[in-house]
Order: C-alpha cells, then structure tokens, then sequence
C-alpha cells in the first residue's frame, strides 16, 4: 500500500529502527541513590571475599601454637585457622595452604606432604626451620 502525500499534510512518522526506536522511561521501583554532591568522598569499595593472610603473623602464631608438629588443615588451632578462612572452613584452609607451601620468613618454613592416593588424600602441614 502506498501513501500519497497531499499538500497540507504533516509527513509520515518514520519505520521504527532500532537507531530512531523510542526508549520507554524505567518502570524500575527500586529507589535510586541520591546523587552524590562533589565534595563528598567515594564511596568505599567492597572488601574481597576471602583475604590473603599476613604470612608472618601466620607463621609466629603457628610456632606458638603448635611447634613443628605435623597437622591436618581441619586440627589447626581456631585462631590459625580463622587467619586463613574466617569460617574456619577446613577445604577452604588447605585450598590457601597449598598455595603458601614453601613460604619462607624467619628461617622457617612451611611445608606440606600428601598421605594416601587418589581421592583418599590426606594433606598435613607443619612450620619447620629451612
């Protein structure tokens, strides 16, 4: 079908397209933030969820608490353990463990050894002098 234009006559809107669509307003009813005035601070970032504990401070308190005794991730003194994982969760302390095996500070190190093979693993960890 084909339009005629007559004289007098306002043109035709022109074909929706995704350049020239109409951007319908937010429905959202969510309340927005106020905005922030310029000689506020920014806002503060969000902490990460796990952090990366002072390795020092985790060796010092381990001489302390346990010597050079050979240990399980899930056995460790809480406060070691929440240094680690602040849920004191064991998978999630041997995860970190693992990474820090042969951090040296001090003239101590920490190691780790795996008992058992396959899925009957079991890690065990002790700060030793190097």
């Amino acid at each position: 079908m084909t339009a005629y234009i007559q004289p007098g006559m306002p043109p035709p809107p022109p074909l929706a397209s995704p350049r020239n669509a109409y951007i319908l307003p937010s429905t959202s009813t969510q309340p927005q933030p106020p905005p922030r005035s310029p000689t506020q601070p920014p806002p503060e970032p969000p902490l990460p969820r796990h952090h990366e504990p002072d390795r020092a401070t985790l060796i010092t308190e381990w001489r302390a608490c346990h010597g050079a005794d050979w240990l399980r991730a899930d056995v460790l003194h809480p406060t070691i353990g929440r240094m680690i994982d602040a849920r004191t969760r064991p998978a999630a302390i041997r995860k970190r463990l693992n990474k820090l095996i042969g951090t040296r500070l001090g003239g101590y190190e920490l190691r780790g050894r795996a008992d058992g093979t396959g899925k009957h693993k079991t890690w065990y960890y002790c700060v030793d002098q190097s």
